[in-house]
């Protein structure tokens, strides 16, 4: 590899990491706005509940609730699945990917990755809303989540 494509390379992972530092700064429960949290500690995440192929929740403790949001529906993704992902960090953030668990009979096998999308704060009323069928479209506009999709 060329030492200009090296330089390059090292600048673009240099920016990308800078990016992941500052997020990791911003304030887990306080000081967001319409535009939601980038990212959620993991050890904070209590318990996740799937609602349709693009509405999970996180529950976190005190009663905080953020739902995400994810940019385009997931295949497979539905409240009876289950998924997993992966990070290199001790946070959850929207530019990372969760994976669907397929049940095949005789364990859980990978499927489709999605990527995630901004965590948003809900309340009790937001949450009844998003379990009806409205997409939570604060900061976002897209489809209507399907759970059967």
């Amino acid at each position: 590899m060329s030492t200009i494509t090296s330089r390059c390379l090292l600048a673009v992972t240099a920016m990308l990491l800078g990016g992941s530092i500052a997020w990791a700064q911003e304030p887990e429960y306080e000081g967001h706005d319409d535009a939601g949290v980038h990212c959620l500690k993991l050890s904070s995440i209590r318990q996740s509940e799937i609602i349709n192929n693009r509405h999970i929740l996180f529950h976190l403790p005190g009663g905080k609730t953020y739902v995400n949001v994810l940019p385009r529906a997931c295949p497979g993704l539905t409240r009876q699945t289950a998924f997993m992902y992966r990070t290199s960090l001790n946070e959850l953030c929207d530019l990372d990917m969760i994976t669907v668990l397929d049940d095949i009979g005789f364990g859980l096998t990978p499927g489709v990755s999605c990527g995630l999308g901004r965590f948003y704060p809900v309340d009790d009323a937001d949450i009844e809303d998003i379990k009806k069928g409205y997409t939570f479209d604060r900061g976002y506009e897209g489809d209507q989540g399907d759970e059967d999709d």
